[in-house]
């Protein structure tokens, strides 16, 4: 049965979403996580893990940013801190934390979490053989590689069904720098970038990370519900980045009404405009039904 993974936005979030079914939660770290607006300490996320899997619920950790030398000797301090805690899954992008995990032993499973890479069944067998228990699916690939993937791999698979869609992160502080350039002091670290060809707007942010552009309109994929359940695809991911917290909630409550009345086409449609109407941008399916189109340059 899918289920449904809420990455909040707020630890007083949590309780809510507890209360309207959600069946886990992806969790950030600090320092280690990035495209994750809730960032926890080691302190902060045991009493919270405890509260989550007390009430029957899944809990993952996303330590997904790059590992540089300098991140590795905290980064195995909190391999072997959160081995000891009661969670279900280390989600990761950089392969050196399937490494640590090796040499440290760790017994808590992985998850492969990087954001563009997941794109083919070859890749997630691959990574199924290496011991890696879950795959998060690539942002920008259509349905039917979604589903084609489904139906050549074992490996439990997660998918983004909700919010803005991460799009590209740099180490560097551009909006810190352009505020120095421009001489003008920096007030907030959350902006929008115009695109003038597309006439778009990209949510831009900056943290200690980096910075971090998001995608120009929310996904929204509960009218596809149906079709990825029928598939089996294993978890929906509902993400309240640039969200706000109550809404979030809202929009996690008719994901969860979809998911208990799939047949109801009607109430489908009525949900959707729902989630449309919660959502402070522009809804729609991301790159699911965009089909690649692969240009060979032709050398004489």
């Amino acid at each position: 049965m899918t289920k449904l993974l809420a990455i909040p936005n707020d630890i007083t979030n949590i309780d809510e979403l507890i209360k309207i079914g959600m069946d886990g939660f992806i969790l950030g770290v600090k320092e280690f996580s990035v495209f994750i607006n809730l960032q926890l300490t080691m302190e902060q996320l045991k009493p919270i893990i405890t509260k989550i899997k007390s009430n029957g619920k899944k809990v993952f950790i996303a330590i997904n940013k790059v590992i540089y030398n300098q991140d590795i000797p905290l980064l195995k301090e909190y391999l072997l801190i959160l081995d000891n805690l009661d969670i279900n899954g280390i989600m990761y992008d950089d392969i050196s934390i399937v490494n640590l995990s090796r040499k440290l032993k760790i017994k808590t499973p992985l998850g492969w979490m990087s954001e563009h890479l997941a794109t083919n069944y070859h890749t997630c067998n691959y990574w199924r053989k290496q011991g890696i228990k879950y795959a998060v699916l690539a942002n920008e690939i259509t349905l039917d590689s979604i589903l084609n993937i489904r139906n050549h791999t074992k490996i439990p698979l997660m998918i983004r069904g909700y919010g803005y869609l991460p799009m590209s992160q740099s180490s560097r502080s551009l909006i810190s720098n352009y505020f120095t350039y421009v001489n003008k002091s920096l007030k907030n670290s959350f902006f929008h970038m115009y695109e003038k060809e597309r006439k778009v707007l990209y949510p831009i942010y900056e943290d200690e990370n980096g910075t971090y552009i998001l995608s120009s309109h929310i996904l929204n994929l509960i009218d596809e519900l149906p079709i990825l359940v029928a598939q089996d695809i294993d978890y929906i991911i509902l993400d309240s980045l640039a969200i706000e917290q109550e809404n979030f909630v809202k929009v996690c409550q008719c994901y969860k009404e979809a998911l208990l009345n799939l047949d109801n086409k009607e109430l489908l449609k009525k949900l959707n405009k729902d989630v449309e109407q919660y959502s402070n941008y522009k809804n729609d399916k991301g790159f699911l039904y965009k089909k690649t189109i692969y240009r060979v340059k032709h050398y004489e």
